[in-house]
C-alpha cells in the first residue's frame, strides 16, 4: 500500500470519468486498482465490454458492487442470479443502492429460480 492517498484518488477519478474509454476502465479491474472498484462497478453506467469483464471477474467485490449498481440495466444485473458466491446473490436480491425511487425489476428468468 502506498504512503500517499494521491494514486488512489487518481484511480477513483479515472473510474468516475464518463469520458474514460473502455480500455482504461478494463485496466481498472486489475487488483492493483482495487480502491477504484466500488466507484467503477457500483456507481456509474458501464460500456458493454466492461460489463462482460465485471460479470466474469474473479473477485467477489467487483461482482457484488455491480449487483447493487443503480445505473446498470436490470437484465445485466440479473445475470448474477446464478453467481457461485452467496454474497453476490444477496447483494442482487437487496437491489440497487442508494434506494432513490423505484428500481427496474429483474428479468422474469431471475424470479423463476427462487
Amino acid at each position: 500500500m502506498s504512503s500517499s492517498p494521491l494514486p488512489d484518488l487518481w484511480l477513483r477519478g479515472v473510474a468516475a470519468n464518463p469520458a474514460a474509454p473502455s480500455e482504461v476502465l478494463l485496466r481498472l479491474l486489475a487488483p492493483q486498482a482495487h480502491t477504484a472498484w466500488p466507484l467503477l462497478c457500483g456507481e456509474r453506467a458501464l460500456p458493454a465490454e466492461v460489463v462482460e469483464a465485471v460479470l466474469a471477474h474473479p473477485e467477489r467485490a467487483v461482482r457484488r458492487a455491480f449487483a447493487r449498481n443503480r445505473y446498470a440495466d436490470p437484465a445485466q444485473r440479473g445475470r448474477l442470479v446464478d453467481d457461485p458466491d452467496s454474497l453476490v446473490r444477496a447483494a442482487l436480491a437487496a437491489g440497487p443502492r442508494p434506494r432513490l425511487g423505484v428500481a427496474g425489476p429483474l428479468p422474469t428468468r431471475c424470479w423463476r429460480r427462487c
